[in-house]
Formats: structure tokens, sequence, C-alpha cells
């Protein structure tokens, strides 16, 4: 049975202004490569697809918010010389008031949801340390190169 060996390459922080992808990145060769990698394609893949669910459901509500208050406001007809505004059309102008306050909520939330679709780099590095330990992989190398921003990199093998 031959060696599985991982290649991870991180950054703990990157300095403001500076331009540093990736993040953090993870490469398996060996024997098993094809199932680590399958393996942790589906470890950051279940998130993205469950905060994505929501985030995709949220845009498709305030697209049709959107819509109902182009609808409101195509209701809303005055004659051009009356500049006041009717009991209904106080109601009408209301109820848009409430529904682009209600927009605005959702879209906030989905500010929220949409960083949550993935990991940070702390939550990442964990995750693919622990897939790493429990799968039988033992840190054999650590290095770092840079000076400002510097990039670590970790052999991981696997008897």
């Amino acid at each position: 049975m031959g060696k599985t060996s991982a290649k991870v390459e991180h950054r703990d922080y990157i300095p403001w202004g500076w331009i540093a992808i990736p993040f953090c990145r993870v490469s398996f060769f060996g024997v098993e490569a094809e199932h680590m990698d399958k393996q942790w394609s589906e470890i950051t893949s279940k998130r993205y697809k469950e905060y994505n669910f929501i985030y995709e459901l949220n845009i498709k509500k305030v697209e049709k918010m959107k819509s109902d208050i182009k609808n409101i406001e195509d209701s809303i007809r005055r004659p051009w010389y009356r500049f006041w505004d009717t009991p209904e059309e106080k109601v009408k102008k209301r109820e848009i008031e409430k529904i682009q306050q209600d927009i605005q909520d959702l879209e906030l939330k989905n500010v929220d949801i949409g960083k949550k679709r993935w990991f940070d780099s702390y939550e990442y590095r964990r995750r693919l340390e622990d897939l790493l330990q429990k799968n039988g992989f033992y840190l054999n190398d650590t290095s770092s190169s840079g000076d400002e921003c510097k990039t670590h990199t970790e052999v991981w093998l696997k008897d």
C-alpha cells in the first residue's frame, strides 16, 4: 500500500490593501488522493448548498416584492393638477413603505447568509485539520515563506 500526502498552504492574515489569493489551499497526492479530494469537496460544498438555498429563496422574495411595489405604484394614478394624496393613495403609499422596509431587512439578512455560505479562514483550516487527522494523516513538515504576508506550507502524510 502506498503513501498519501496533503500539501496545505495558508496565511494567518493578509495586510490591508494586499491581494493574496488563496487564503487557504489544499492539494492531495498519492494513492487516496481522489478519495480525499472528494471528502474535502463534500465538506466545503455541504455548507454552501445549505446556505445558498436560503440565499436564493430570499432573492426571489425580494424580486417578487419589487414587482408588487411596481404594481401598486402603477395603480396609483392621480391627475397632474392634484398635488395632495387621497386616503386610498395614502394607504397604498404606506403599503409601499412597509414592503420597502421588508426588502431592506431581507437584503441585510442575505448579506449575512451570503457570508455564511463559505467558511472563514480559521474554520476552513480547522475543518481541514480535523479531516486529515480523522483519516490518519500526521503533520510531517512545516515551512513559511514571505515577509509581510507569510504563506505557511504544511505537509501531511499517511502511511
